[in-house]
C-alpha cells in the first residue's frame, strides 16, 4: 500500500503524533517564486509586477524549454509527486516537461509532496526505540555551591559553570553504575557568575578550546590542552577510581590564554563561528 494520503491518515490516528509542514511549504514556495521570477525577468527588459496568471504561464513555457539542470530535475521530481498524488486515478503521470504539468508547480503544496509512508515508518521505529530502550538516568545534585547556569557534554565528560564562579569537569560513564566523579575544579574561573560557555574539543592549536562568559562582563578563552580527550581515552568503562583520578592530576589542565573585556555588563551568551576563528557574544 503506497498511497501517501492513506499513510497520512494512519499517522494522525496515533495519539500525540504531529508534524510541522511549514518548513517544507516554505522551501517549495521559495523554489517556485525563484523559478517564476527568473522566467519573468528573462521575458522582459524592465522590472514590473506580474500577476499570478502571468507568472504561471511564463513559468510553464520556460520550464518546458529550459535545458536539464539540477534545479530543473528537483522541480521535476516535485511536480511528479504533486501530480501523481492529486490525480492517482490516472495510469500514466503527466510529463514533468509539459506546459500544463508545469503550471501545476504553482499549486504544489507540502501536503502533496511529503512521503507519508516513509514518515510513518520512521516515526514507528523511533517510538519502538524509545519504548524498548534503557536510558541511564544520572542526577548531579548539589555539585556546586550555587545555581548551575551552563553545561557542556563531550563523550564521557560533563563541564558545568555556576553562579559560585567555578567551573567543574565531571567524568560520567553511562551504564557503569557509578555516580559521576569530579575530575577537575576551577574554583575562581571568573570574578562573578559563569553564565555561558562554548567548547570546541577539536581545536588544533589549543588541543581543545573553551570560551566562557560571566556576570563580570568578561569573556575568558581557555586552552584545554588535550584534557578532554586524555580523560576520555585513558580509562575503561569501569575504571574510574580514586587512583585513576590521582593519576589524572598529572595531566595538563585547562589554562587561561585570553581575557576579552569589550562588554560593560554581563555576557549572557556566546557563539563560535563554524570555522572557530570568531566569537560572537551578547
Amino acid at each position: 500500500m503506497s498511497c501517501s494520503s492513506i499513510w497520512k491518515v494512519f499517522y494522525f490516528l496515533k495519539a500525540g503524533w504531529y508534524i510541522n509542514e511549514e518548513p517544507v511549504q516554505h522551501q517549495i514556495d521559495i523554489s517556485l517564486r525563484s523559478w517564476a521570477s527568473s522566467s519573468i525577468r528573462s521575458e522582459s527588459s524592465f522590472d514590473s509586477p506580474a500577476s499570478p496568471a502571468m507568472a504561471s504561464r511564463v513559468a510553464s513555457q520556460r520550464f518546458a524549454q529550459a535545458p536539464s539542470t539540477p534545479a530543473k530535475q528537483s522541480l521535476s521530481q516535485l511536480l511528479s509527486s504533486s501530480v501523481s498524488s492529486r490525480n492517482s486515478t490516472r495510469q500514466t503521470p503527466a510529463s514533468p516537461t509539459s506546459g500544463v504539468a508545469a503550471s501545476r508547480l504553482i499549486d504544489a503544496s507540502a501536503d502533496t509532496i511529503l512521503d507519508w509512508r516513509t514518515i510513518y515508518k520512521e516515526r514507528t521505529e523511533l517510538e519502538r526505540r524509545w519504548s524498548n530502550g534503557e536510558p541511564s538516568h544520572v542526577t548531579l545534585s548539589q555539585v556546586h555551591e550555587d545555581a548551575v547556569y551552563c553545561c557542556y557534554m563531550f563523550g564521557n565528560m560533563i563541564i558545568t559553570g555556576s553562579r559560585d564562579q567555578s567551573i567543574k569537569f565531571w567524568d560520567h560513564r553511562a551504564g557503569s553504575g557509578k555516580d559521576p566523579l569530579l575530575v577537575h575544579h576551577m574554583p575562581k574561573a571568573h570574578r562573578l557568575s559563569v553564565l555561558c560557555m562554548q567548547v570546541d574539543p577539536e581545536d588544533i592549536k589549543c588541543r581543545g578550546l573553551m570560551v566562557t562568559g560571566s556576570s563580570d562582563a568578561n569573556i575568558i578563552v581557555w586552552a584545554l590542552r588535550g584534557f578532554l580527550h586524555t580523560c576520555d581515552d585513558n580509562q575503561g568503562v569501569a575504571g574510574i577510581t580514586k587512583r585513576s583520578l590521582r593519576s589524572s592530576s598529572r595531566l595538563k589542565k585547562p589554562k587561561q590564554v585570553a581575557v576579552l573585556t569589550g562588554h560593560k555588563a554581563g555576557v549572557l551568551d556566546l557563539f563560535l563561528s563554524p570555522d572557530k576563528t570568531k566569537i560572537v557574544s551578547w
